[in-house]
């Protein structure tokens, strides 16, 4: 499908479908989760008070076991939502009744009515103690998701999806949100086909949260102005740089890769950021520069490295949320595996291939967001230019 502007809807690429739905899946891992703590908590409940019972029923000594179950309603706060620690809570408070019972109703036991009182009154103190706890346990998980989600779908706002078709290249990045619990992250994206040839930016701000989602903005919109404004790679990265210090505090920077290609030919500006792959006829080679400048916002010099390219190569350019992914401190062997995941298919289908395996590795529980783009050089041919040139 074909919008009014002639781009190919299903060919454009920007986050991920997974991703997008990351919010509402982290919502079904919840309500599959609390399940299971409902039943624990009610389990370790069951098993205090059958102690109490059986104990009050087999050992007549002036010992009694009624104030161990203060600790229900306390466990049940730690794993459960306020009305289930009122529930045990009550139900704590009848087995202390039931067990008081049975200790009255066995003559020749030590009858201490004002220790009774005692614990009955702790376990009503430990229950309304619990209550607190997990109401303002919950209400803060319930802001942290909020915040989470609001600087998730501002995240996705500022990554327009790239056309699958970007000057030589087909284009198809990815952006895969953080799991439960992690904040978002200032990871970005962007192609633009430019007079001066296709320019690239992929980086990650640091930090997280909207303050995070802020500065990757500027970046972005910055990239988006001065890409075609100077045929200078190295004044374009100078540029960024000042913008990032400007709109940054003094401890806020972002790692990038710069990069422009123009008739086979690419430049790669590395600012702190982990180089790209090329992946030629099943082999697998790192992009590594010699000159590595410092992140943007911390100023430095911005000298691109040049490199050749051949039709049917692919450049996979990702964020270190990839390159850090672990699974039992044991991380994804993205070197060895890149050629086998994503230089088959079309770049849209490779890019999945390698967001499945991550997510096997990692078995779901993505610590950092992360940023994927795929280029494959795919110069057009001729009737390809006569075909865009018509449309224009």
């Amino acid at each position: 499908m074909r919008t009014a502007h002639g781009i190919d809807r299903d060919a454009v690429s920007g986050p991920s479908h997974e991703s997008r739905r990351r919010g509402v899946m982290v919502q079904s891992e919840s309500e599959d989760v609390f399940p299971l703590r409902l039943w624990a908590a009610l389990g370790i409940a069951a098993a205090f008070m059958m102690i109490v019972i059986i104990w009050e029923l087999t050992v007549y000594t002036s010992v009694h076991m009624i104030s161990v179950l203060i600790m229900p309603p306390m466990i049940a706060a730690v794993f459960s939502r306020w009305k289930l620690t009122l529930g045990i809570g009550l139900a704590s408070m009848a087995t202390a009744a039931v067990g008081i019972y049975m200790n009255m109703s066995h003559p020749g036991t030590d009858h201490d009515v004002r220790q009774h009182y005692v614990d009955v009154a702790l376990i009503a103190v430990a229950t309304i103690t619990g209550i607190a706890l997990s109401h303002s346990r919950q209400r803060r998980n319930n802001e942290l998701e909020v915040a989470t989600e609001e600087a998730s779908v501002a995240q996705q706002a500022i990554l327009r999806p790239i056309p699958h078709r970007t000057g030589s290249f087909l284009a198809a990045a990815r952006y895969i949100a953080p799991g439960q619990g992690a904040q978002i992250g200032g990871d970005m994206y962007e192609a633009l086909e430019t007079d001066f040839g296709v320019r690239v930016i992929l980086g990650d701000a640091r930090g997280h949260g909207l303050k995070t989602v802020r500065l990757t903005s500027t970046v972005l919109g910055a990239f988006r102005y001065v890409a075609f404004e100077r045929q200078d790679l190295s004044y374009l990265a100078a540029g960024l740089d000042r913008s990032v210090a400007r709109n940054a505090s003094e401890e806020d920077f972002v790692t990038s890769l710069i990069m422009q290609e123009r008739g086979g030919t690419i430049d790669i500006i590395n600012a702190g950021h982990p180089p790209p792959l090329l992946i030629r006829q099943g082999a697998t080679e790192s992009l590594e520069t010699s000159n590595i400048a410092p992140p943007l916002g911390l100023g430095g010099s911005y000298l691109s490295e040049s490199f050749r390219i051949q039709p049917g190569d692919r450049i996979l350019l990702y964020t270190d949320g990839l390159a850090e992914a672990r699974r039992e401190g044991e991380f994804f062997p993205l070197y060895e595996r890149a050629a086998g995941l994503i230089a088959h298919g079309n770049v849209t289908d490779a890019l999945a291939s390698l967001e499945f395996a991550l997510d096997q590795w990692v078995q779901g529980r993505f610590s950092d967001d992360i940023a994927l783009m795929l280029l494959e050089y795919a110069p057009r041919t001729d009737t390809e230019g006569s075909t865009a040139s018509s449309a224009d």
